[in-house]
């Protein structure tokens, strides 16, 4: 930004009568002392902008150095401007950065440590040392960081994303698919969050919604070959042989041509001979596929026709019957699948959807209990149920649905306020308290949940313990002025 330069101020004072000088001899000692003292502050003020300037160039010229690729260079010049700079944070962090990328996580985890010392709210630290306790291994480190910095700043997709990626390099794969979840809420078109979920619930059994999201992924990605090789190895479990020789072989045409995948396409054609599969729906599944929808569904017409008992294919009709909002034709086709298989999970989550879209919310509770019993850890169920009785003003049984998401996901910290609203419709305020408790006990680095229970002890006019949370929530980045402001009126007050 340039600076606006200033005109020296004129006189406009007329001089027609000389000034006087006063009587009296010259103080020239007193004059000789203050030239020698204003040029000893001139002398000092030139030797710190020099040093100043120095510490700039330092930086400067190494990140100079570092778009050049003179990675060397660059840190010898971070290393001479920490040392003129102990306090130096930019500096430490592109040198953690330069170390990090030599695969040097010793020294790149002092640095981050360093930065993080020197600013605990340097969102970029957290991330990176995140990632690098990633690369070494350290799961558990990583996944920490990244709920520092989401409860910092909770729009940072990525974070979520790669906090999905440390959870699932520890088998925890539900926490993994909340965080994907979160990602593809934000971003429809996240290809990577897509697959990766669909491996998730790949590993959990759950065929079905790792086929829509494989699906989801090559529509946006169409030459992974490792998701058509996944599409195939599903396919093939659910003996369909057909799908898995055709996605198989997609994957061989794109370069993932091994001697596995040879081997699985040859065992699959001579299942698939063997087998009494409906070619009609093996076919609707391509036109599916290749979102070839009118044609997809007059394909599982003829497969129902030529085989009533075949769940697959009204369930996949069911699918785009909803997509073209026709729903009670939908629930029509996933009710068909419970009748032929009473232990289809997702045709009740599903219709339970469709009756809650319709407001009749008794059978889409119905539904949800029964999806429910077949997967007791599936949050999301718990929400939705817990949804329709919020609806329903059914507060209790609300309260009841979002625990369980509590009991199963201590960290889900969107469900805590939702139960302490519910106490406060109920009065139970000193409940909605108690559950504030859990809340922070579970959850670190959350203001807002502060800032809630001490506007809870103010209504029940505990001032001290209201200060006292308010302050908390303010220290952590909450409210900022106006939450002052306020502290300060109901100091006045008491």
């Amino acid at each position: 930004m340039l600076e606006e330069t200033a005109q020296p101020t004129k006189s406009h004072a007329k001089t027609k009568t000389p000034i006087k000088r006063e009587l009296g001899k010259p103080k020239s000692k007193l004059l000789v002392f203050f030239t020698l003292f204003t040029l000893f502050v001139i002398t000092i003020l030139i030797f710190v902008f020099l040093n100043i300037s120095k510490k700039k160039n330092y930086v400067q010229t190494a990140l100079r150095d570092e778009y050049q690729g003179k990675y060397d260079l660059a840190l010898k010049n971070y290393n001479n401007a920490i040392k003129e700079d102990k306090d130096n944070m930019f500096a430490y962090f592109r040198r953690a950065i330069l170390y990090h990328e030599q695969k040097k996580y010793d020294l790149a985890l002092k640095d981050y440590n360093k930065v993080i010392a020197i600013n605990p709210r340097y969102l970029y630290a957290y991330f990176n040392r995140a990632m690098m306790y990633y690369n070494q291994k350290k799961y558990s480190l990583a996944i920490k960081d990244y709920t520092n910095e989401i409860a910092v700043n909770p729009r940072h997709q990525d974070a979520y994303f790669n906090r999905g990626l440390a959870y699932s390099k520890l088998e925890k794969y539900y926490l993994a698919i909340e965080d994907y979840n979160h990602v593809i809420t934000n971003n429809s078109k996240h290809k990577r969050a897509y697959f990766n979920r669909g491996f998730a619930y790949h590993i959990l059994k759950k065929y079905n919604l790792a086929m829509q999201d494989y699906t989801k992924h090559v529509a946006i990605n169409p030459e992974n070959k490792y998701a058509y090789f996944n599409m195939g190895l599903i396919h093939n479990k659910l003996k369909e042989f057909g799908l898995a020789i055709y996605n198989w072989e997609k994957s061989i045409s794109l370069g993932y041509k091994t001697l596995e995948t040879q081997n699985l396409v040859k065992k699959a054609k001579e299942s698939y001979k063997k087998s009494d599969n409906n070619i009609y729906r093996l076919r609707a599944n391509i036109y599916r596929l290749q979102k070839e929808i009118i044609l997809a569904r007059k394909e599982y017409d003829k497969a129902i026709q030529f085989d009533p008992h075949d769940k697959e294919s009204y369930y996949y009709r069911g699918i785009i019957f909803e997509d073209q909002q026709k729903y009670n034709l939908a629930i029509k086709d996933y009710s068909k699948v419970i009748e032929i298989d009473f232990n289809y999970r997702n045709s009740y989550y599903l219709r339970g959807v469709l009756y809650h879209k319709q407001k009749k919310y008794d059978l889409a509770v119905k539904d949800y209990n029964k999806a429910i019993e077949l997967d007791p850890n599936n949050t999301n169920l718990y929400y939705k149920k817990g949804f329709i009785y919020r609806l329903q003003k059914k507060y209790d049984l609300a309260i009841k649905s979002y625990s369980k998401i509590i009991e199963i996901n201590p960290n889900d910290k969107k469900i805590y306020p939702l139960v302490s609203r519910l106490y406060c419709k109920q009065k139970k305020y000193n409940l909605a308290i108690k559950n504030y408790d859990e809340a922070i006990a579970n959850i670190s680095i959350n203001s807002s949940f502060y800032y809630k229970r001490g506007m809870l002890y103010y209504q029940q006019k505990k001032f001290n313990l209201a200060i006292k949370d308010l302050k908390k929530a303010l220290s952590l980045g909450y409210g900022g002025k106006h939450l002052q402001s306020y502290i300060d009126r109901i100091e006045q007050k008491m």
